[in-house]
């Protein structure tokens, strides 16, 4: 499929696989790591993308990256309110299309009692000279009562937006943000190598971190991080990687920019 382009002549028209289609100056590897200009087409203005009860999936690669997104937004979730709840599953995901893309994700996690909780988040994907990442505080959509003094039902929605920023947190919460932060980073370097296939080359739970340092700056904190993950074929080698990521803001709004991710080992 093309497309007439005054300045630029024919140019390329792209389907990602997830409904959405991308117009790019430069397409091919490296397009999102290395910064390239990427922009979009209009089109519908909302399309949902996954929907676990009506068996509407997406490829392996795209479900890691979301479920990433969800995990860290979780995260966020229990540093705030020191809660502790895991093991997230995707249940719907509705995207806008523009300039960027934002991610209407309802999800579900667990606490330590086991009981599921719904909540709800919205994950905006921004790409400009580094992919810049914002995650909004999730809401609790609905939850069960809990022994442990989680909301009931028949509390009202929880918005972390309408409450007080804290100022200080655990450190050691703030240092596990390396992990989340370095999946992330790896998916983007699967969806960057592997276009054809949608499956990652890694194996995103095997990723360890072997070094973080994390600077303050005036553009925010930047995260250096050192990290092994192993392949997913037979060979199970390990890689080791280094990225670095810049997170300006922490709260209420998340923002984060993948500046780099390379490979620097292999076994």
């Amino acid at each position: 499929m093309k497309k007439r382009c005054a300045k630029k002549g024919w140019i390329r028209i792209k389907n990602d696989c997830r409904g959405l289609y991308i117009r790019s100056d430069n397409l091919g590897p490296g397009a999102m790591r290395k910064g390239r200009r990427v922009h979009f087409v209009a089109g519908v203005p909302m399309k949902k993308i996954y929907d676990a009860s009506k068996n509407k999936k997406l490829y392996p690669i795209y479900m890691d990256e979301y479920v990433c997104l969800t995990e860290l937004a979780i995260h966020l979730y229990n540093i705030k309110e020191h809660t502790q709840f895991s093991q997230v599953k995707l249940l719907k995901i509705v995207t806008e299309q523009g300039g960027y893309w934002v991610n209407h994700i309802t999800f579900e996690a667990l606490s330590p009692l086991g009981d599921a909780t719904v909540f709800k988040t919205t994950i905006t994907e921004i790409f400009r000279q580094y992919r810049k990442i914002e995650i909004k505080p999730v809401k609790l959509k609905c939850s069960q009562s809990h022994d442990n003094g989680e909301k009931s039902k028949q509390d009202p929605p929880l918005d972390i937006a309408q409450q007080p920023v804290i100022k200080t947190f655990p450190a050691k919460a703030l240092v596990d943000l390396a992990p989340f932060l370095s999946q992330y980073a790896l998916i983007m370097y699967n969806i960057d190598e592997v276009k054809i296939k949608r499956e990652a080359v890694h194996d995103i739970s095997s990723l360890k971190v072997v070094k973080a340092i994390k600077l303050d700056s005036e553009e925010g904190t930047l995260y250096h991080v050192t990290f092994t993950a192993s392949l997913r074929d037979e060979s199970k080698n390990i890689e080791t990687f280094e990225t670095q990521i810049c997170v300006p803001t922490l709260f209420p709004n998340m923002t984060m920019e993948v500046r780099e991710i390379k490979m620097i080992k292999h076994d």
